[in-house]
């Protein structure tokens, strides 16, 4: 395969797919407590959203709590790690699936991650950056 239509299909393919494991992890670990895994819940639905909430604090009101609007600095290596694991099997076990396509789409889980952690600094603490003018960012 072309070297450039692979790391095209690498990019979209991963994007899908990080976007498909941001929403599950969000929407079924973070909001939901789990016997043996509480720690999202906790630090985000009990801790996070006690702090941000959909109306005026939303923004960061208390200097203090500015480092509670990231997540922990290992979570981002944490679910890099995991959720390449189907993508790491079927490069090891496929012929479709090279090396390129399987770091292509690994740099795009990564790549995903530092934007959600951006845009979700943005968010919480506005600093009319040119991004946040964006339709795209007030879409978000």
């Amino acid at each position: 395969m072309n070297p450039l239509v692979s790391l095209l299909f690498a990019g979209i393919v991963g994007l899908v797919y990080a976007s498909i494991c941001e929403w599950t992890l969000h929407r079924y670990v973070m909001h939901k407590p789990w016997k043996f895994l509480r720690y999202p819940f906790r630090t985000h639905a009990l801790i996070h959203h006690q702090l941000f909430k959909a109306d005026d604090t939303y923004h960061l009101q208390n200097e203090k709590d500015k480092e509670l609007i990231p997540m922990a600095w290992w979570n981002g290596p944490t679910l890099v790690a995991l959720f390449q694991t189907p993508w790491l099997i079927l490069t090891l076990t496929t012929s479709f699936f090279t090396w390129g396509i399987y770091a292509g789409i690994i740099g795009t889980l990564a790549l995903y991650y530092v934007a959600y952690e951006y845009l979700h600094w943005c968010m919480h603490l506005p600093k009319k950056r040119r991004l946040e003018m964006s339709q795209m960012f007030r879409f978000i």
